[in-house]
């Protein structure tokens, strides 16, 4: 949780969605959900 609260202001949606589209959150889906993110935006 305090990953995604450090994440800057436009990954707003992004932690929005984490958060509150799922019951439990992993490293692991952070991690991953934030590399694809990279992924796309470059």
């Amino acid at each position: 949780m305090l990953l995604l609260c450090s994440l800057p202001s436009s990954y707003k949606s992004f932690r929005e969605t984490l958060i509150y589209g799922r019951d439990k959150l992993s490293f692991g889906d952070v991690k991953g959900h934030l590399l694809s993110k990279d992924k796309l935006n470059k």
